[in-house]
């Protein structure tokens, strides 16, 4: 078959799964949080493509369709977020992470019908989480192995009130015996 161009646009962006029965497009197109959509290979056009999750309050940031989920990563709070729906959708649950820390990236092996998550954190190496497609259980397959013991390393986050009352998300990250006294030399960083 003759390539054909299914979506072009100057302003907004597409990007495109393809498993073997439908496409899945997770597109700002008139939605600068994101969205899903989803065409058929028949009518693969950005006017036949059909409405799959709407546009939420938080950033849509990567997605992930496995044999029986759609599972959206979302930005909460500068958190990862996983949502899973199913095929046509519809919400389901929360995808608990294994561990406190962000996905980082999100990968899938179709053969395997296995989701990876890179996840990082403040107090722990870069880790690969593998979950099933269908169980969704976790299961750790690999973790960096730095010349570091951050096991006396802890991590929390706290809402700070800005003086406007805006909740600003501050992250602490300091040695297990540390008494918060307010004593102690502090580097701050800031972003955003």
């Amino acid at each position: 078959a003759e390539p054909r161009t299914i979506y072009a646009s100057d302003k907004f962006r597409a990007d495109g799964t393809f498993k073997r029965d439908r496409m899945y497009f997770r597109t700002n197109d008139n939605a600068p949080n994101w969205k899903v959509m989803a065409a058929s290979y028949a009518q693969p056009e950005f006017r036949d493509w059909a409405p799959l999750i709407a546009q939420q309050a938080t950033v849509l940031s990567d997605l992930t369709v496995t044999s029986t989920y759609v599972v959206a990563t979302m930005r909460e709070d500068v958190q990862s977020l996983l949502v899973v729906h199913d095929l046509t959708g519809k919400p389901l649950r929360e995808l608990a992470l294994p561990e406190f820390g962000n996905v980082s990236a999100i990968a899938y092996d179709i053969d395997a019908d296995r989701g990876y998550a890179t996840l990082a954190s403040f107090t722990a190496p870069y880790k690969v989480y593998g979950f099933d497609g269908k169980s969704l259980e976790w299961k750790l397959v690999w973790q960096d192995d730095p010349p570091l013991d951050l096991s006396q390393i802890v991590a929390t986050r706290v809402y700070v009130p800005a003086r406007d009352g805006a909740k600003i998300h501050v992250f602490i990250v300091h040695r297990k015996d540390l008494r918060r006294d307010g004593a102690n030399p502090t580097l701050l960083y800031v972003y955003g």
